[in-house]
Formats: C-alpha cells, sequence, structure tokens
C-alpha cells in the first residue's frame, strides 16, 4: 500500500468521478456502486496485475488484491506453458487461478482433467466476476468456494489447490537478511542491451556506475532459478567471475539482479562479429585461459556451471573473460533427481550427465573443450549438421568433432583430451591451466612481433595519401591494390578458375581470389589488355567483371566433387569434412561469378570468410565504419542534410513560405531524445505545438509523427505521416486534432486529403527476389535462351512492372490533387520509412523542377530518405541495431529509381541527369562505402560512426571518364534553356560557365512555377529498365548498338554546339570590353578557355571511345559472346547445343 494524502468529504464528487472513471478505464465496470459517502479517505495501491489502484474506503470493489495474492492457489502471471507443465498428470480437480495473459486485469482457472488442463477465463461483468455468465461472486475466494462445491458446468469440481511454492519466499527471506538488498530508487534503468528466455537484461546506473540489471517477473516460475543464482553468486568472488553488486525486490512483485557492466558484450557474439579480421590467435588463447582460471576458482569450490558455453561468457572494458550466468550452478553434493527435469544444452553437455544425470567438475570440463571449439571456429554451433536428438548417439559411437581450421595443434589436443568418453580420464582444470600457461609462454615471442607488424600497419595507413593510386605496401602482391583500412581477411586462395558468363562452365580465366572485409577479388594470372581496364567505373573498385563487394553478395551457392552439376544454398560454415567443388556468387545487381574451386588447398577457409564477411551480424561490422576517408579528393561545401534548424529554413524559402505563418520548425527532437529515428528538427504545422506533440508521440506506430515534405507556390503542402498504434476515441481525435492543423496551413484553408500508401516489405522483397532470378541467370546460356522465347510473361510474373505502376498511379494522383485541385496531400503508411519515402519523393519531382538536377535530386535523397530514416541496412543489407534480421530484402530504393527511370523516359528532356546517374546511385548503395545508405537512422550513424563524413559528394566516387554520362545534354537545351540563360545573363554580366548552367537556383522559388510532370502508368508505357537490370547479360547486348550509341552522338554534337557558343560569348565579351575593360573580362575568358579545354577533353574521349569495341552494355562491359582474350578451355562435355542465333542471325538482328 502506498498512502498519499487523505481526501476530505467536501471533495467526495471529484473522488467518486476519478475512481469511476479509472476503474471503467481499467476493468471495463460501467458502474461503481457507492455504499457509504461518509468518512471516504483516498489512497493508492497495487493490484495483483501491477497497476496503481486508488483506494476509496466507500466503494465496493471488485476484488481484494491483498487477499487474492495472498491466496496459496493463486500464482501470479505464470504462463500458460508453466501450467500445463505443473498441472499434468495431478489428480483430476486439482487447480489454480492466474492472470490472464491475453486479458490483462481479467484471471483463468486452471483445472486437471483426464491428463490435460483445462483453461476457463474469469472476466468482469457488472462488477462482478463470472466464468459462465450465470454464476457470479464478488471475489475470487467466493468464485472458488462455490465450484468446490459441484462442477456447476466445469469439466470437474475443484477438489485440491497448487499450492504456491514458497521456497522463493524463503530465498528472499534470506536476501532482505543479507547485505546485498539495493533499494531501487538508487537503481536507474536504461535501454534494453539483450534478451533472455525468461526476461531481459538492461543498462542501468548504481551509485554513478553503468551495471547490467537481469529483470525476471515474480508471477514466472524461473524466479526461483534467479533467486538461486543471486544466492549462489553471493558466495563467489574471483576477477574471472561476473561480479554481483546487489538484488532488487521491487514491493515484492519483480526481482531485479544488479551484476557489473560488460561493455564488450558475450564471447560468442564478439569472435563472430569479428572472425579473423581482429580476432588474433593470442586473443583466442588470452580468453582459454581467463575461463580457465575462473573454472578452477569454482572446482575448487566444489561448484558445477552446468552451462559452460561461449554465450555465457562476457567480456570486461579491458578483454578480460569472465564466466556468467549462474542460473544452473549447483555444489556437486546438492545434485539431486530433480535436477533430471532442468533443461540443458545438449551439444555443450557431457554424455554422462545427459544419460545419468551425473554432474562433476569433470563434465565441465567437457563444456570447456566445446567452448575452446567455438573460440577456433569464430562462433560456429557445434555438431554442425548433426541434429540435436542425434548428437548423444554420435558420441557414443565415438564421433568427435574436426578442429577447426587454423586451429593450433596444441589446443586440438587439449580439445580432444577434454572429450574423454570416460570422465576420470579428462584432466581437471588445473591442469588445463598449466597447459594453457606454457602455450601463453610459448606465444609471448609471437604476439611481440605480430605487435609490431601492426603498428608498422598502423604508421604505413597514417601515411596514405589516396584511395586506389597508391598500392598497399604491406601486401605481397603488387596487382592487388587496397584502399587505405581494407586489409584481407584470410589467405589468397589460388589456382582458381573464373569462368566466363554463359560459356557452360567451359572458357574461363585462371588466377587467384582475394577476400577483404570490403571485397571480393580476383587477380587473372595473366595480364589484361588495355581494352578491359577501361571498364572501371568506380574510383574504388577495379574492374566489374572479377570484383564486387562483399555487402553487394545476395546468395552463395555451391556444389560438391561428388556432383558438381548441383548446387545448394550455403547457409553455415563449410567443416573440415565438406568438400567444395564450385561456388557460385549471386549478386544484388545481378551479376553472377562462378569460381571452380576444387584445384584449391585454401579454398574452405576462403568460402567461410565469404560468407562471414558477406552477410554481418551488427551494423558495427560494415566496412564503411572502418576505412579511412580519402583526403585527396577536394574538400567542398558540405551539402544539406537536414539536421540542423538552417538546412529547413533554407527548404521553407525555396518553396516561397516565410515568416512561419503556416510552418515552423521545431527541434522538440534535440539529440533524438524524442524519436530515435528522426532528425533533429523538422517541419510541422504552426498550430501544432510541441506540448501536444510530446502528449500524442507515443500514439504514432513507432513513435514517427508526421511531418512537413514540401509546399506548392498554391498553398497546397505535401506532408507525411505514420498510422496510429490503435483505432480508440483519443487516437481518432488526435489525427483530426492534426488534419485541422494541416488545414488551417493551407493558404485558404483547404482541408487535406489522405492517400495511404499500400507498398508492403513483403510484395517488394517478393517481386525483387524474381525479378533477380530472371535477370540472374548467370553461366547458362540454354536457360538465358529458354527463358528469352518467353520473356514478357517472365517480366509480367515476377510483379515489379505492377509496383512501379502502382507508385506512379498514386503520384499522379497526388499531383492533380496538389496542383489541379489546389488540396494538400497527406501520405500515411504504417511505419512511414518506406513507401512514403518513393512517393513524396517522386512526388516532389514532378512538381519541382530543382528536384530533376543532380545537385536537386541528392538534397531530396537526404530530406525524404536520410533525415527521416529510411532502413537501408534492413532493407538492403538484412541489419537492424539488434543484429542481423530474418526478413528478405526488399529495395525500396532500387523502386524508386526505377519510377524515376519510368518517368525520364516519357520526359527526356526534364531532367538534368541519365538513366547512368541513377544506376550509379543504386551501385553506391550496394557497395558499403557511404555511411549513409549502410545505416537504418540517423542515431546509428551518430553511434557507430564518430568522425565526420568525408563523402558527402557521391558522385566523386566514380571516374571522371563515367561521370560524363552523368549529364543530359539534351536538358542544356531543351525548351530555350540555354537561349534564356544566354540572354538574361549576358545582360547582367555573367561569365560563360553560369551562362552554362541551366540548373535552377537552389534559394529561389520561382522555379515551382515551371510545367508539372504528369506521370503515366498504363502498362503499355512502362519499359523495363534493361540497362540496369540486363547490363551483365552478355547475350542480351548488342553490338555497335544500344542507347549507349545515341548518347554519345548526342554528346559528341552538342560539344560542337557548345565550343560554337563560347566562341560568339568570347566575341561578344571582347566588344564590350574594348568600350569598358575591367577586370570581369579576364575572368570571362580565363573561364571560357577552361570550358574549351574541358570541350576538347570531351571531344579526345569520344574519340577514344571510337577505337573500343562498344555494345548496348557499355560502359559496364563490352562483351556479347563468352569469346574472351584469353582461355581456359576445359574439356567440352557431350551436351544439346542451346539454340541460340548464328553469327548471320546474330548480324541481321543487329
Amino acid at each position: 500500500m502506498i498512502d498519499v494524502e487523505p481526501v476530505s468529504t467536501s471533495d467526495w464528487p471529484s473522488v467518486a468521478k476519478l475512481v469511476r472513471l479509472y476503474l471503467d478505464y481499467c476493468t471495463k465496470v460501467e458502474n461503481v456502486p457507492i455504499v457509504d459517502k461518509k468518512n471516504t479517505a483516498c489512497s493508492v495501491r497495487r493490484d495483483p496485475v501491477n497497476r496503481l489502484l486508488p483506494v476509496v474506503s466507500g466503494v465496493k470493489m471488485m476484488y481484494s488484491g491483498e487477499e487474492t495474492s495472498d491466496s496459496p492457489w493463486f500464482h501470479g502471471s505464470i504462463s500458460r506453458e508453466e501450467t500445463n507443465r505443473l498441472l499434468t498428470h495431478k489428480p483430476d480437480g486439482t487447480f489454480l487461478i492466474r492472470e490472464s495473459t491475453n486479458y490483462p486485469g481479467d484471471f483463468t482457472l486452471c483445472i486437471a482433467f483426464n491428463g490435460k488442463v483445462e483453461h476457463y477465463r474469469i472476466f468482469h461483468q457488472n462488477n462482478m466476476l463470472t466464468c459462465d455468465h450465470e454464476g457470479f461472486f464478488e471475489s475470487l475466494q467466493l468464485l472458488v468456494a462455490h465450484y468446490m462445491r459441484g462442477a456447476d458446468g466445469l469439466c470437474h469440481k475443484l477438489v485440491e489447490a497448487l499450492l504456491v511454492d514458497d521456497g522463493d519466499r524463503r530465498r528472499l527471506t534470506k536476501l532482505n537478511e543479507s547485505n546485498w538488498i539495493v533499494r531501487k530508487e538508487h537503481l536507474q534503468l536504461l535501454d534494453v542491451i539483450g534478451h533472455g528466455e525468461f526476461g531481459d537484461v538492461m543498462g542501468g546506473l548504481f551509485k554513478g556506475k553503468k551495471v547490467a540489471v537481469k529483470v525476471m517477473k515474480r508471477g514466472n516460475h524461473v524466479i526461483e532459478s534467479l533467486l538461486q543464482e543471486a544466492s549462489m553468486m553471493m558466495t563467489l568472488k574471483h576477477q574471472n567471475l561476473v561480479e554481483l553488486l546487489g538484488v532488487v525486490l521491487n514491493d515484492g512483485t519483480d526481482v531485479y539482479l544488479v551484476t557489473e557492466f560488460m561493455p564488450n558484450g558475450s564471447l560468442l557474439d564478439y569472435v563472430r562479429s569479428r572472425g579473423r579480421q581482429m580476432v588474433t590467435q593470442s586473443q583466442q588463447l588470452n580468453f582459454a585461459f581467463d575461463i580457465c582460471c575462473g573454472m578452477v576458482y569454482l572446482e575448487k569450490k566444489n561448484l558445477v556451471h552446468r552451462d559452460l558455453a561461449a554465450r555465457n561468457i562476457l567480456l570486461s572494458e579491458d578483454m578480460v573473460a569472465k564466466v556468467a550466468d549462474f542460473g544452473l550452478a549447483k555444489s556437486v553434493d546438492s545434485i539431486d533427481a530433480e535436477d533430471a527435469n532442468c533443461k540443458f544444452p545438449i551439444k555443450w553437455t557431457a554424455p554422462e550427465a545427459l544419460c545419468h544425470n551425473k554432474f562433476t567438475g569433470k563434465s565441465d570440463v567437457w563444456s570447456f573443450g566445446i567452448l575452446l571449439w567455438e573460440i577456433y571456429s569464430f562462433g560456429r554451433v557445434p555438431y554442425p549438421r548433426i541434429p540435436v536428438q542425434e548428437v548423444v548417439r554420435y558420441i557414443k559411437n565415438g564421433y568427435r568433432m574436426e578442429p577447426p581450421e587454423g586451429c593450433p595443434s596444441d589446443i586440438a589436443e587439449l580439445m580432444s583430451q577434454t572429450w574423454t568418453i570416460k570422465a576420470e580420464c579428462r584432466p581437471n582444470f588445473q591442469q588445463i591451466l598449466k597447459a594453457l600457461q606454457l602455450m601463453l609462454q610459448n606465444n609471448n615471442s609471437l604476439s611481440s612481433i605480430q605487435r609490431g607488424m601492426n603498428s608498422l600497419n598502423s604508421s604505413r595507413a597514417e601515411s596514405f595519401k589516396s584511395y586506389v593510386e597508391e598500392e598497399d605496401s604491406s601486401n605481397g602482391n603488387p596487382s592487388l591494390n587496397l584502399i587505405s583500412g581494407e586489409q584481407e581477411v584470410t589467405t589468397p586462395c589460388e589456382n582458381v578458375i573464373l569462368y566466363f558468363p554463359f560459356s557452360d562452365s567451359r572458357q574461363g580465366l585462371i588466377g587467384n581470389v582475394h577476400c577483404t572485409f570490403l571485397r571480393l577479388i580476383f587477380l587473372p594470372a595473366t595480364e589484361m589488355n588495355n581494352q578491359r581496364s577501361y571498364f572501371r567505373t568506380q574510383r574504388i573498385f577495379g574492374n566489374s567483371n572479377f570484383e564486387t563487394a562483399l555487402l553487394n553478395v545476395y546468395r552463395l551457392e555451391h556444389s560438391c566433387n561428388a556432383d558438381p552439376k548441383k548446387f545448394r544454398h550455403l547457409v553455415n560454415f563449410l567443416s573440415f569434412s565438406d568438400d567444395i567443388h564450385t561456388l557460385k556468387v549471386y549478386c544484388k545487381d545481378f551479376r553472377v561469378f562462378s569460381f571452380d574451386l576444387h584445384f584449391s588447398n585454401q579454398c574452405k577457409n576462403f568460402v567461410n570468410c565469404l560468407l562471414q564477411y558477406s552477410f554481418p551480424m551488427s551494423l558495427e561490422n560494415l566496412p564503411c565504419f572502418h576505412l579511412r576517408h580519402p583526403t585527396n579528393w577536394k574538400r567542398k561545401l558540405k551539402k544539406c542534410s537536414f539536421d540542423c534548424r538552417e538546412d529547413w529554413q533554407c527548404e521553407l524559402q525555396r518553396c516561397g513560405i516565410g515568416g512561419g505563418h503556416s510552418w515552423r520548425i521545431t527541434q522538440i527532437n534535440e539529440n533524438n531524445r524524442l524519436i530515435r529515428s528522426y532528425s533533429c528538427c523538422f517541419v510541422v504545422p504552426s498550430s501544432w505545438y510541441d506540448n501536444m506533440i510530446e502528449t500524442s508521440v507515443s500514439n504514432w506506430k513507432e513513435r514517427r509523427v508526421p511531418f512537413w515534405c514540401w509546399s506548392h507556390l498554391n498553398g497546397s503542402s505535401l506532408v507525411r505521416s505514420s498510422s496510429m498504434t490503435m483505432d480508440t476515441e483519443v487516437t481518432r481525435k488526435q489525427w483530426l486534432l492534426f488534419e485541422a492543423a494541416v488545414g488551417e496551413s493551407h493558404a485558404k484553408k483547404k482541408q487535406p486529403v489522405v492517400i495511404d500508401v499500400s507498398l508492403s516489405v513483403r510484395d517488394v522483397a517478393n517481386a525483387y527476389d524474381a525479378l533477380r532470378k530472371i535477370c540472374s541467370i548467370g553461366n547458362n546460356s540454354t536457360e538465358f535462351w529458354a527463358i528469352d522465347s518467353r520473356w514478357y510473361s517472365e517480366v509480367e510474373s515476377t510483379g515489379w512492372l505492377c509496383l512501379v505502376q502502382k507508385c506512379l498511379s498514386q503520384v499522379h494522383c497526388c499531383v492533380e490533387t496538389i496542383t489541379i485541385l489546389g488540396n494538400s496531400v497527406i501520405l500515411r503508411e504504417k511505419l512511414n520509412q518506406d513507401g512514403c519515402c518513393v512517393i513524396a519523393s517522386l512526388v516532389q519531382i514532378c512538381c519541382d523542377p530543382f528536384y530533376r538536377t543532380i545537385d536537386g535530386f541528392e538534397m531530396l535523397i537526404r530530406k525524404e530518405w536520410l533525415a527521416f530514416s529510411h532502413p537501408f541496412a534492413s532493407r538492403l543489407h538484412g541489419l537492424t541495431s539488434a543484429g542481423r534480421s530474418d526478413e528478405e530484402l526488399a529495395p525500396f530504393f532500387l523502386l524508386f529509381l526505377d519510377c524515376v527511370f519510368q518517368l525520364l523516359v516519357q520526359y527526356p528532356t526534364d531532367f538534368q541527369f541519365t538513366e547512368h546517374y541513377l544506376i550509379a546511385m543504386w551501385d553506391l548503395s550496394l557497395t558499403g562505402l557511404v555511411v549513409s545508405f549502410s545505416t537504418n537512422c540517423l542515431r546509428d550513424r551518430i553511434d557507430y560512426h564518430h568522425s565526420d563524413d568525408h563523402t558527402d559528394y557521391w558522385t566523386e566516387f566514380y571516374h571522371d571518364d563515367y561521370r560524363q554520362f552523368f549529364k543530359n545534354s539534351c536538358y542544356l537545351f531543351a525548351k530555350s534553356r540555354l537561349a534564356e540563360n544566354y540572354s538574361s545573363s549576358l545582360s547582367a554580366g555573367c561569365s560563360s560557365a553560369d551562362i552554362l548552367s541551366p540548373s535552377p537556383s537552389l534559394s529561389s522559388s520561382a522555379s515551382l512555377s515551371s510545367s508539372t510532370l504528369l506521370p503515366e502508368s498504363q502498362p503499355f508505357v512502362l519499359n523495363f529498365w534493361q540497362t540496369a537490370f540486363l547490363r551483365w547479360s552478355a547475350p542480351a547486348q548488342v553490338a555497335n548498338g544500344g542507347d549507349v550509341q545515341l548518347t554519345l552522338h548526342i554528346n559528341s554534337v552538342n560539344t560542337h554546339l557548345l565550343k560554337l557558343l563560347q566562341e560568339k560569348i568570347r566575341l561578344e565579351i571582347g566588344a564590350n570590353t574594348k568600350t569598358c575593360p575591367d577586370s570581369t573580362s579576364a575572368t570571362f575568358l580565363s573561364t571560357t578557355s577552361n570550358n574549351d579545354k574541358a570541350g576538347s577533353d570531351s571531344s579526345s574521349s569520344c574519340a577514344d571511345l571510337s577505337s573500343l569495341r562498344i555494345t548496348s552494355a557499355f560502359p559496364f562491359t563490352y562483351e556479347t559472346l563468352p569469346i574472351p582474350d584469353y582461355l581456359y578451355i576445359l574439356p567440352i562435355r557431350q551436351q544439346p547445343k542451346a539454340s541460340r542465333p548464328t553469327s548471320k542471325q546474330q548480324q541481321q538482328i543487329n
């Protein structure tokens, strides 16, 4: 009972109203009978459901919480599964009452009957309790007494109550008498840092020190285990055991276990996430030594841990390994038959313990051997590919795991000794400790050498001046160019054959394949000609035919020597006994690499590293957090990132909104304190005050409140919003209040139109996977030509173009509503982070010409996709803040780029950029080089990335030759843009550079009055994006044909026209300078000279291209048929010929 100030009888009406409203809200009671209005006082207590409940002495309550909780048959909030475990096989009529899990505030009557358990809900009706709508009782005690007299409709009458175990109460009494009790007010709980089967682990502050808090609910049956763990830990004190700091008893409802905080998490997560890249053999040996020290201490105290595994080892800030989780720990003498019902980890538990419940210190030694295997396999699950139920049988038959690849021989021998079938023949922990001490002494010299090498590499990295111009001198292969901070994670795989696509595994190149934590690199044994070296679009990566980013890997498949043609999905690491013949790497950009590995000796280690780094387990393992930024790229002005008030003010002014009368910038989310996934500032209606936002923020899904995106000159605006968490009267009122605020912000006070965005993650994921399958055929030409005969039906069956059509249709509706009808539009989506990004961005591109320029397009991505946290890491790489997600990849960003491509086709002269620029944005998002495209929200970028992001200019990642394809030459000459710029700029005395820059001004709102694009969404208008999706399919390309030929020709003509115009400007400026010479004329001439030089460079570049063999896939590749310059010819197998066109037919098609 928590008493408060009594309320006088004069305040009785307000007290009665308060109680009636509270009970009506919590228990849905319509009428609260008043039995006495005299001597009324109000206090507060907690009911059995842990709710604060006002107590009024003049009100007849439905049940007495104190009496209920003290009843021997009331088991609190135990789960349905635990109830079944307790009552199954009990005599008929044995019963208990628990709190309902599905209906908070109600109860459940559970009765044993015929070997099963029947569950009856006890709910409230008219201030009474009932379970059959016939018998009504004022309390649970009266209900139990009634059904003990007879069944009265139940399966059996109540015979005997299953009493609550008093063991935990005795332990609570013992704890209360000790010095381990911590007052709850001295403990501050923070975020959840881990989850267990029966509770959570939370961060906390205790006396100014960060701690870990293990929380278990009192009603749960595991409270006994938690109290037992606390009692055990109170007796332990060692540097290699996690230290107990205290126990919190929260008003008898919860129990908190307060332990020291281990910032580096569990050993299992550490070795899995870092792998061979960061975990050295010296560290592995130190971990084993620390754990063994802790187990020697337990062995001396005659204690058995019984759950020794890498997941229960925690790492301190100084990387000291400490044993944790003593929930199953017991003294050897206290283990009895009841412990046979406990659940033990089968793959870690000794066979004598599993079969005969015989736990000794030697059973922990067996588990220690399994733990060593985990450490040296970098977190693999023991006994891979052996079902759990078969493990004991395998062990009895003599099976033992092979030592992991790269495991030292002395560690392998120690593992073998710990897995002796006879417990008495195993070494004890004292003997193991001496063996590890000897290994550490022998390893000291190796560790010092390794530290020296790391220091040398660090000094080399500091002096690194460029990403790719210099070679990494620490690498023995002079042909392998690694960027600053990049390291190989395994030894190169030698004697590998890289098959050429569509060669049916008969033609390829021999070479070595390397794996860093960033990319996969194939180095041919023979030097390639200059023509191949030209096809390198990115500055970081080399030839796209030989390299790919690891984050670009979508799927790995492998075949065995026994059946090289049968490929299986590679999910788990390869074991010592596994073999591999061919590895296929399917990429997210639809490339396919096929490697023949059966001649190589290092293939298993290479494949395991490739699997580990292609699918990272946490955000901190992404390559963008470990690479050093380039120092040779020119630092320009910082791009507008919409994370400060000034950026939003600039955008409001550009849209013609000034003075803050209709929309305002709120800083309520400063330091992301309110909404983790939003930037610190955003724009909301002026009449939607901060206190209103803070009050209602919890009613929006993921706390993602609505925000302003853009405004038209007619006063209508575009707004994005998430859905409400639930449909109640309160949430409906809050939504109407927000709609009214948007209407007030309209220039003509028009009410907004709400459009629900219905793009589900599952639909996008399924469509993308189907699209990838038909575009990533890879090495089989027969399959390609078979699909080619039914190509359009295959494309339609993917559903991808249906999604594009749906997006453009909704965009058309939004654009008409804003520009023609003049109403504001509210885009509403469940979480407002996927489909809303697509639709809102497309609407602004159609309405605002500025967003059709390269600078505007990048600013749009930063505003709509980054500032409001589209989950790039989750949708493109399967990563969340908590770790790896099982959800399928759903590239909404690719869907958006495809929709922009459709607009570009429909309005070819209205965009400053080309489809090559869109492809470059998609490729960049898959590299893992840019932090913004590799995380889920701004908070993640701050948590994992502590330095400034030098990669604001995304086009800097691409070569100058490739960037020539980014700009649309037709944009400059269309709709008199050049003539307008020429006349206005010349009269204003601008330079030729200004005249030739047709981009709308960032600070001007005049651009918003330009023509609006209305997208067409009919199926016959849509185009399959062949340049992006089929660029790696050689048979789909046309020699000396395709759109690229038209682009090159137009660029050549435009270059010639620009030269003529520059010469005209030079003559007119020369005439003006004779009459009015000034310093500006020198600038004009200098700028014109630079432009002439740029034009000549472009012209020479085109001349260089004329000497190359160009295909429709240029500049990504130039092959049409698999006839490379260097071949490794394998014996030709007898196979039916593919029905592809002959060379004459191909020429006729061309």
